[in-house]
């Protein structure tokens, strides 16, 4: 990767990771809290506004792979094994433990294992190894076609997302299809292959005014959908908008924050190494507290998300923390 590509989207990635935790602590307060209430309107917008986490990822993908092998030749049998050491065999290890953490539990069935690793239906979250392990596959293919006309081909995407979204929503699998997040990816390739990274400023006024003016109108309609029956017709347009403005604009906020100071590099790279452990694992943790810890006390949905802030956060950190020190003490 070009070296001077690397500290913004380690932050990027950083902050998104952090952001997908958040997204999962509030979902369930979220469908418990009174609504319309002060309270559920706080963590509808916390939650709400964060749907650009997962799509985010997908842009970072598009930029790193296309970083990364923009002027050179895919060894397909490498690439491919690096994805299944490094994506592949961790989730598959994961699913295994969820499973036989619900398992004793009772809330699955051994026929359906092949299901939850194929389709990642086992737990919420893993619908992103699904579609991140589609995009490998046709990058390769994507690659070429890209280069001679990147901007035809980020056109073409736009419209077969938007397209998933109006027809493919009636598919009962259609969030882990290619499809319905192609522009994303596509997105990191192009920002990557014209140096956006060089055009900072303009990158951040756009995607700042863009972000408050859609995620105004997201948000506003989406809380009318679930509090007054509101019909949003074009809810997954103005989502797609939304989100894009979002990512450009954070993916040139960590410029700047890059640019000022090393220290917020070091941290970047330390959350962005355990970033994929954290995505597999936190709802894990989340589970844990919710189904045997807080059933033993009497405590307010309040409390147990101020708890489960408190808990997960810091259990990440000293992760991240113990995850760093061990890295720095190899020769």
């Amino acid at each position: 990767m070009n070296k001077n590509s690397i500290k913004e989207i380690s932050l990027m990635n950083a902050l998104l990771c952090l952001g997908v935790v958040m997204i999962h602590l509030t979902s369930a307060p979220l469908g418990t809290l009174i609504r319309p209430s002060m309270a559920h309107t706080f963590i509808f917008i916390i939650n709400k506004s964060l749907c650009f986490c997962v799509p985010a990822f997908l842009f970072l993908s598009g930029f790193k792979l296309h970083n990364r092998y923009q002027n050179t030749e895919i060894n397909l049998k490498k690439f491919f094994c690096t994805r299944v050491k490094k994506i592949i065999i961790p989730y598959i290890i994961s699913v295994l433990i969820y499973y036989v953490y619900f398992q004793n539990k009772s809330w699955v069935s051994a026929k359906d294992l092949p299901q939850y690793m194929l389709l990642g239906t086992l737990v919420a979250h893993f619908y992103y190894i699904v579609i991140a392990v589609q995009m490998y596959i046709v990058f390769p293919m994507l690659k070429n076609v890209f280069e001679k006309h990147a901007l035809l081909v980020l056109v073409i995407a736009l419209i077969c997302t938007l397209y998933s979204h109006k027809y493919v929503l009636r598919f009962t699998y259609f969030d882990r299809f290619i499809g319905t997040y192609i522009f994303y990816f596509i997105l990191g390739m192009i920002f990557s292959k014209y140096k956006l990274c060089e055009k900072a400023n303009a990158v951040i006024i756009s995607g700042i005014a863009g972000f408050i003016i859609t995620g105004i109108i997201h948000l506003k309609l989406s809380y009318m959908v679930i509090t007054d029956g509101f019909i949003y017709r074009f809810a997954e347009t103005v989502n797609t908008v939304y989100v894009t403005f979002a990512i450009v604009m954070l993916y040139g906020i960590c410029i700047k924050l890059c640019a000022k100071s090393n220290l917020i590099y070091k941290f970047a790279d330390a959350v962005s190494d355990a970033s994929y452990d954290i995505y597999l694992y936190h709802i894990l943790i989340i589970f844990l507290l919710q189904y045997d810890v807080y059933p033993n006390f009497s405590l307010s949905i309040k409390d147990m998300f101020a708890l489960s802030l408190t808990i997960v956060y810091s259990l990440i950190f000293t992760y991240i923390a113990l995850r760093y020190k061990i890295k720095c003490q190899k020769p």
